[in-house]
């Protein structure tokens, strides 16, 4: 069998951290930390061996590069139930403030009105100086959905450098209109 660059690392065996357990269902391997349970449905193919360590095995001969995936699945599941997840929004601009109120993040980002965001189960948000967005939780996607819902209401833009910028995320400044 081939492999394909991504499933290199499949062919070492990845080890389980400190405090993890983990367990199989049917297709799903359920990962168990400190901070909570993940279930990864890995749908007929891959196949998880838990014999000292975890193993992968394609099942489907030409899909080699849903290996890589598992592996990368199963080791941030791993890294994000130990030490969990953040994400974090600067916001910078004129009259750009955020604050949290009850289970809702409300956002000033020039609009007529004030943009008001559900902040979902398991995620935390905290506010610092009204520009500076924390986002935790123990779900990398749901952690990075929510950041990206956030900042895809006003992304930033390269001709004044305004906008929320996501994990220190740096934009190219261009040089605007030249009369």
């Amino acid at each position: 069998m081939r492999f394909s660059n991504m499933s290199r690392m499949v062919k070492k065996q990845l080890q389980v951290l400190d405090g993890v357990k983990l367990s199989k269902e049917g297709d799903n391997l359920v990962v168990s930390g400190k901070l909570g349970n993940a279930s990864i449905n890995f749908n007929n193919l891959t196949e998880v061996d838990l014999k000292d360590g975890l193993s992968f095995k394609s099942l489907v001969e030409k899909d080699e590069g849903m290996l890589g995936t598992s592996y990368v699945l199963v080791k941030n599941a791993m890294n994000d139930l130990t030490n969990g997840v953040s994400a974090n929004l600067k916001m910078i601009g004129v009259g750009f403030k955020a604050s949290v109120s009850g289970k809702f993040l409300r956002v000033y980002i020039g609009l007529s009105h004030d943009v008001f965001f559900a902040i979902p189960d398991g995620l935390t948000v905290a506010v610092n100086n009204d520009t500076d967005i924390t986002i935790k939780g123990n779900n990398r996607s749901k952690v990075m959905q929510f950041a990206m819902t956030i900042r895809n209401m006003k992304k930033p833009e390269p001709y004044k450098g305004k906008g929320i910028f996501l994990n220190g995320e740096k934009v190219v400044r261009k040089e605007g209109k030249k009369k």
